[in-house]
């Protein structure tokens, strides 16, 4: 209990401990007599040094109203009442801490609550646990491998290895690869407003949203951020334990002049839980700039005006949401998050879309892809052996990688592997589009049944160089294959010997 004195006293007490575990909703109580005009401010005793030594004291509440960014956060006060309960719900071990009623009275009045949180199963997979167990859990390896992060770098793509110093790696070396393994890390949750809350400074944000900027010659280079960074990995331990992340395959379709319908997946991890997704709709001005001049207008009747946003709340079990009253041939850009009480994920990468002129017929829906053939099982069936052929003319991803001694090697199969790459479709119309010659168009129709010289007296000449040039190492069927073409090739165009 406070009471604000008319003289000056002892204006600081503390209170006992109080517990709670992770997952409940925490009420710390003041009582404050004769407030007159004063106000009531909650905060939290922060340290912005390593060591702990140097105390900030940061602003949750001011009378009934909650300053700080966390949702968690809120005042329960009658007006005109003594009792001010400082309520966070959902606590988390990092909630742990030294908590300030102050009234800002002259002098200041204080008193102290220490609140305690100890560890159960419920609010996260984590939940309960200490800050270097939460680390030991993120391991974010296999991103880093999909991001192309070198092997020797690879030490940095497990939080506990960075906490604890065994990356067995150099930082400078890896310097180019950190943009990938703090993209990684951040795991799509946004950690900047646990890391704001630590006193984390602006200049040291980037990394709390995944972000990574290879430094040269700007301010950063002479203001060290490693003092924080034992708090900025505390928050993102935490944080991915908790936040949810990021929705999927998020796409932007214009319906009409006025509509346009957002679709998206629920995210790879959830946190803590889904509460709503937030869709963020902005009006684009203008195009970007080009290297060829100055931003335009979307069109010529179009006024350059600011920017106008929208924000839309989705239930947590929809994933669409159509909005209207839109303006007609328009530029929106569009932007989806995934939001709990703890906080909210990144966004997904931006979608522009165009709204249709007025009175434009709206586009019908998309089809969904036909399936694409199995070509190599088919090339199997029909009795294709050879590895080499199976993985290139028989794989439509690698086709664009086969090579002329491929086609030379998988000749005598060529009867067998183009039925199977056409899928039964004629494809003659398309390929005479793009320019093949008449004797070609065979292999677009797969109506052959095998190759001659036919075919390759449009090959180019340099194909008998290769011949020529070739270095008789492979399989006696290849060697084989190699002469008969040759000998076709020889029969066929001058000069081939």
């Amino acid at each position: 209990m406070i009471r604000v004195p008319a003289t000056p006293g002892p204006r600081e007490s503390f209170r006992a401990p109080l517990d709670f575990t992770a997952g409940d909703d925490a009420l710390l109580t003041c009582i404050v007599h004769d407030l007159g005009e004063n106000t009531v401010l909650w905060k939290k005793r922060v340290p912005t040094d390593e060591e702990g030594d140097e105390i900030a004291f940061q602003l949750l509440t001011a009378g009934g109203q909650r300053v700080t960014s966390d949702k968690r956060v809120s005042v329960i006060h009658e007006p005109g009442g003594e009792v001010f309960v400082l309520v966070i719900k959902r606590v988390v071990p990092s909630d742990s801490g030294d908590y300030v009623c102050e009234v800002n009275s002259d002098p200041i009045v204080r008193s102290f609550h220490e609140l305690r949180v100890t560890g159960k199963e419920g609010t996260g997979s984590g939940a309960g646990m200490s800050p270097e167990e939460l680390a030991e859990r993120h391991d974010y390896t296999d991103c880093c491998r999909e991001a192309n992060v070198t092997t020797d770098c690879l030490g940095f793509c497990r939080l506990s290895n960075i906490i604890d110093g065994t990356t067995d790696a150099d930082p400078d070396a890896c310097d180019a690869q950190f943009p990938a393994i703090v993209r990684c890390m951040a795991d799509g949750r946004n950690h900047v407003p646990c890391c704001v809350e630590q006193a984390v400074p602006d200049i040291c944000l980037e990394v709390c949203r995944g972000e990574y900027t290879v430094h040269t010659d700007d301010v950063r280079t002479h203001f060290s951020c490693s003092i924080y960074t034992p708090r900025i990995l505390a928050c993102i331990a935490e944080g991915v334990e908790v936040l949810p992340g990021p929705p999927l395959n998020m796409e932007v379709l214009s319906q009409s002049d006025s509509e346009l319908k957002v679709t998206w997946s629920r995210p790879r991890v959830e946190g803590a839980g889904i509460d709503h997704f937030e869709v963020n709709l902005t009006r684009l001005a203008t195009f970007d700039p080009t290297d060829d001049g100055p931003k335009r207008p979307l069109n010529d009747s179009q006024e350059l005006v600011l920017p106008e946003a929208m924000q839309i709340q989705v239930p947590p079990d929809s994933n669409a949401t159509v909005i209207g009253n839109l303006s007609a041939y328009t530029m929106y850009e569009v932007v989806v998050l995934s939001v709990n009480a703890f906080g909210r994920s990144l966004g997904t990468p931006r979608v522009r879309v165009l709204t249709l002129p007025a009175d434009a017929t709206p586009p019908p829906p998309p089809k969904e892809p036909p399936p694409l053939p199995d070509v190599r099982a088919c090339c199997v069936n029909k009795g294709v052996n050879h590895d080499k052929c199976l993985n290139s003319f028989c794989n439509p991803l690698m086709e664009d990688d086969v090579s002329l001694p491929d086609l030379m090697i998988c000749a005598p199969w060529a009867g067998d592997m183009f039925p199977c790459l056409t899928n039964g479709v004629d494809h003659t119309p398309c390929c005479r589009e793009r320019g093949l010659p008449d004797p070609c168009l065979d292999l677009c129709s797969g109506q052959f049944s095998r190759i001659d010289f036919r075919y390759f007296k449009w090959v180019p000449r340099s194909l008998c160089r290769v011949i020529n040039g070739m270095n008789p190492a492979g399989s006696e069927d290849e060697l084989h294959v190699m002469r008969e073409l040759k000998a076709v090739l020889e029969g066929t165009l001058e000069g081939c010997s």
